[in-house]
């Protein structure tokens, strides 16, 4: 080998070497610079770790005293809405007692009138019983005043009687002995005078009937018998039962059997129509039919007789009223051959007696008054007829 070619080789071991050395250094110094900026690293890593562990407590913290605050707002809310449901419990128990001794005076106050009103209606029935008394005692008198004066004229006419007879049986005396010197024919024609004297002093009231007309004589069939009808009395008809009698303080009943009858036929017509409006106001506060439930503007169909004022009840009262008319006016039209409201008996009961008949009559007159009651208590207070009772 060259020495040029060895100094050279020398020197590039040199600066192989002393660069080498330089990067070993340069590694060093850079691992020294890691590792502190590593130790640095962890530092702060370590801070930020505490500062959030710190945060995380205080967070943890807060949190745990938001929860309590929270708990603590819960359990007296709770506790507001015990006592509001506790006062909102009293105050409507106090509501209920206060509407029970509402209820309990209104029925007290009911009964109260309802007992006034029959001690009135005793105290009206006794003042018309003792009216009709004195009327009857008034007519009593009048007819024993009428009767002592028949008898009075009646003694005034046997006393007549009495002297007409005898001035007949003087001048009967005086007479005698002149007629059986007069001749045949004039002796009969005074007997037959003389006769007439006696018989119209001898009959009773006949000087007083030759100053009034005679009254004329009913016509006569070809037999020789009257056609008078016999007088009608509707005392003697049926609905005269007890207590009450025939009872007809203002004279209404009629005096004729034709008049009669169509007077029975309305009162046994609203008779049967009063006892079915009657259970039907009972009847409809519980039952409504499919339909009838609710108004036409939703609102629930109201009870009693505002019921016929909402439609649809009022449509459903003019059907009922169209099929009353017909059935009144074709199978159920009255027939003068039958009795008042004689319609047969279509289920074959076998009750149509003159008891049943009777009830019939008392139990109409009953729902008339009821229906009555019901309508005019209900225009009054409001209430159906259930209602009216307290329930």
């Amino acid at each position: 080998m060259r020495p040029f070619q060895v100094r050279e080789a020398r020197k590039k071991d040199h600066d192989f070497k002393s660069s080498r050395m330089h990067w070993g250094s340069k590694i060093q110094a850079d691992a020294a610079q890691w590792q502190e900026e590593e130790r640095l690293k962890k530092i702060r890593q370590q801070e930020t770790l505490r500062k959030f562990n710190e945060e995380q407590a205080r967070h943890a913290e807060a949190s745990r005293r938001r929860k309590d605050a929270e708990a603590q707002e819960v359990a007296q809310l709770e506790h507001a809405m015990a006592q509001q449901a506790a006062d909102a419990k009293r105050q409507q128990e106090l509501a209920e007692e206060q509407r029970r001794k509402k209820q309990q005076e209104m029925a007290k106050q009911m009964a109260d009138a309802a007992k006034e009103a029959a001690e009135q209606k005793v105290l009206r029935k006794q003042e018309e019983a003792e009216k009709d008394i004195a009327m009857m005692k008034a007519q009593i008198a009048v007819m024993e005043a009428q009767e002592q004066q028949r008898a009075q004229s009646f003694q005034r006419m046997k006393e007549k009687q009495g002297k007409a007879q005898a001035q007949y049986e003087a001048k009967a005396g005086s007479e005698q002995a002149r007629l059986q010197k007069e001749d045949g024919s004039t002796r009969r024609s005074t007997e037959w005078a003389v006769w007439a004297t006696f018989v119209l002093t001898r009959t009773r009231g006949g000087l007083a009937r030759r100053a009034q007309p005679e009254p004329k004589a009913p016509p006569k069939t070809k037999k020789g018998k009257s056609k008078r009808k016999p007088e009608f009395d509707a005392s003697k008809e049926l609905g005269v039962t007890e207590p009450m009698g025939f009872f007809d303080p203002l004279s209404f009943a009629p005096k004729d059997q034709e008049t009669f009858f169509e007077y029975r036929a309305c009162e046994i017509k609203h008779g049967r129509v009063a006892m079915m409006a009657a259970l039907g106001a009972v009847t409809q506060h519980f039952v409504r039919l499919p339909g009838f439930e609710k108004t036409n503007w939703g609102e629930e169909m109201p009870s009693g007789i505002n019921a016929a004022f909402n439609t649809p009840g009022t449509f459903g009262l003019v059907v009922l009223t169209l099929i009353a008319g017909v059935l009144e006016f074709t199978l159920w039209s009255e027939d003068p051959k039958k009795e008042p409201g004689n319609f047969g008996d279509p289920l074959g009961l076998g009750q149509y007696t003159e008891d049943m008949r009777n009830r019939e009559l008392n139990n109409g007159r009953f729902a008339m008054v009821a229906i009555t009651g019901i309508v005019v208590a209900e225009l009054v207070t409001g209430k159906d007829a259930v209602q009216q009772l307290g329930l």
